[in-house]
């Protein structure tokens, strides 16, 4: 009997088209005060007009992948952890709530979660360069700082979507017949980032 997989949650950076090791550039983005959800570890978050990021929802444009966040708690003590907590304010007087996101440009390859098993392995590799939605199955953990988003994986389809499915995880023990199999995948729908290829699968 195979082993289940072990659900790591949120989306974590795997690599680059240009070649695996690169170390990816971490730009900073200030959150809204009060801002009434939680962030987290692996969140997809999108741009607002305010210049500030906020989670991205099932089908919304994808910025970029939360790495680390910086805030001053209610103690006025600067903490640095994996999670904003849900409506952390700050005043002018105070460093605001910044989040560090790994842009999610067309070159760059995250691992993710999928909510859900596939049928037999041929029928995985079968999927790859059909786009898909994230979900956030679970809430974040706040004992790990990671989040709760997967990918969609049973709205695989040539339609647009937010995540190109570039193949399964080589990730070793990796079962994608399971719930939770791990998928690489490249953002489809970005937010102010050049594409290199049109937004419906093949």
């Amino acid at each position: 009997m195979a082993r289940p997989n072990i659900a790591i949650g949120g989306f974590r950076y795997w690599g680059s088209i240009f070649a695996e090791n690169v170390t990816p550039r971490l730009i900073p983005k200030q959150v809204a005060t009060t801002y009434g959800t939680g962030i987290f570890k692996g969140d997809p978050v999108k741009k607002v007009s305010d210049g500030s990021v906020s989670v991205s929802a099932a089908g919304e444009a994808v910025y970029g992948i939360v790495a680390a966040v910086q805030y001053r708690n209610a103690d006025g003590v600067l903490v640095e952890k994996d999670y904003v907590p849900a409506s952390t304010a700050y005043t002018p007087d105070r460093l605001r709530t910044i989040v560090m996101v790994i842009p999610a440009t067309p070159f760059t390859i995250f691992e993710v979660d999928a909510d859900a098993a596939v049928s037999t392995i041929a029928t995985a590799r079968g999927y790859v360069d059909e786009n898909c939605d994230h979900v956030a199955t679970t809430a974040g953990n706040t004992s790990t700082g990671r989040g709760g988003f997967q990918l969609a994986i049973a709205g695989h389809g040539t339609g647009t979507a937010q995540w190109r499915i570039l193949d399964v995880s080589p990730l070793y023990g990796n079962d994608v017949t399971q719930v939770n199999g791990k998928w690489l995948v490249i953002a489809n729908e970005t937010h102010n980032w050049p594409g290199t290829f049109s937004t419906t699968g093949i």
